[in-house]
């Protein structure tokens, strides 16, 4: 695995996401007529999500996708040129307490969706420069839980509403769904364990306690950056890792759990790009995930 992605969890119930990948950015284009449930979407380094979303009058801002992502957030840049008013709060970062800061926004809209009078994250996203993704905000779980949608790679497009479930998947798993984030089953070695859905990574990350039970053997050590600094983890080779009848790839993402109860019976995050599907359905009405 050459990606890197570290997460850091805030006491006021925010998660923003850190990731380095290769760099690549899709240049396939949306294929098709967009109808109104409909927003095109491009895919930068294989699984990062860039749609063009609005605050205001200012168009054509490029806003990260991200399901693992617990709240909203904005550069700290656009903040500014809004004249955005912020206010500080705490965040844990595995094993630091830090402050940060957040605000407002007064309103947002992407394709079919309007959001107004959002509390957003403040943040300086210049970190995501590295993965290819040079964003203006993060569209976190905070308001893609508002409705159900459907990722479609195949058509590079993401659809919201009662069209995005009218499609089966040839996959599919229950959910749990929070304000926080949605958790999926993955069968771990034959050993049941709950992953927050993530399309903001690449491969699979657990929380080492998780692993105490499964006999995995260590592969190398990586250095990977967060909001708060630098965070340590290492990359395992895991006996099976499974979702459904589908087989993940074995090789996996290993990272010290934070110290938080918020993260209490969440093994860690599964890259959505991790099931190499052509189409994902978010159903928050039926609860599951699917995917063909």
């Amino acid at each position: 695995m050459d990606a890197r992605k570290i997460r850091a969890l805030f006491v006021a119930s925010v998660l923003l996401l850190v990731g380095v990948s290769d760099g690549t950015q899709s240049e396939a284009k949306t294929k098709g007529k967009l109808d109104a449930s409909a927003l095109s979407m491009d895919v930068v380094g294989g699984y990062f999500i860039v749609v063009r979303a609005s605050i205001g009058d200012r168009h054509d801002l490029s806003f990260l996708l991200d399901t693992g992502a617990t709240i909203s957030a904005i550069d700290r840049k656009l903040a500014e040129r809004l004249g955005l008013a912020t206010r500080a709060s705490l965040m844990v970062n595995f094993d630091k307490t830090l402050r940060v800061q957040w605000c407002i926004l007064p309103e947002l809209a992407y394709g079919p969706e309007r959001a107004t009078n959002i509390k957003v994250a403040v943040e300086d996203l210049r970190y995501l420069r590295a993965s290819g993704a040079e964003v203006d905000g993060v569209i976190g779980w905070d308001l893609l839980r508002r409705h159900s949608f459907r990722l479609d790679f195949a058509n590079r497009r993401i659809v919201f509403g009662a069209t995005a479930i009218s499609a089966t998947g040839a996959h599919s798993v229950p959910f749990r769904e929070s304000s926080l984030f949605l958790t999926v089953p993955i069968d771990l070695d034959g050993r049941q364990v709950w992953m927050i859905a993530d399309t903001g990574m690449r491969g699979t990350m657990f929380y080492e306690p998780q692993l105490e039970a499964t006999s995995y053997v260590r592969e190398a050590s990586i250095s990977g950056s967060s909001v708060g600094g630098n965070v340590e983890s290492q990359i395992a080779l895991v006996p099976r890792i499974r979702i459904a009848a589908q087989d993940l790839n074995r090789q996996v993402y290993v990272v010290r759990a934070p110290n938080s109860p918020l993260l209490d019976g969440v093994a860690g995050y599964l890259g959505i790009a991790s099931l190499n599907a052509k189409q994902v359905t978010f159903d928050l009405d039926r609860g599951v995930l699917s995917w063909q």
